[in-house]
């Protein structure tokens, strides 16, 4: 889990948000700007951020999205894990 700013010295969020994609897809990435733009928030979310939140963030909201975020992963982990499972065949005695 990863909750990223947008405006950060060096590498902006959205290119940090890349590299992280690049890197695990799956991994889940809240972004959190005190600057909120809509074309921003497009931009990331088309990206693959799970969401897009704006400072001063309440701190229930944020907790909120990221248990959301974790069990969206926890699903689609457990999805996988059945593809997997429904490919395998039993070994012939």
């Amino acid at each position: 889990m990863v909750v990223l700013d947008i405006r950060m010295p060096g590498m902006d969020g959205e290119a940090t948000l890349a590299a992280i994609k690049a890197r695990d897809l799956h991994l889940p990435v809240i972004m959190l700007t005190g600057h909120g733009e809509q074309a921003s928030a497009e931009r990331t979310v088309a990206m693959g951020a799970c969401d897009y939140l704006t400072k001063p963030v309440d701190l229930d909201l944020l907790v909120c999205k990221i248990q959301e975020a974790a069990r969206s992963r926890e699903l689609a982990g457990h999805q996988r894990e059945k593809r997997v499972a429904a490919a395998m065949r039993p070994l012939a005695a």
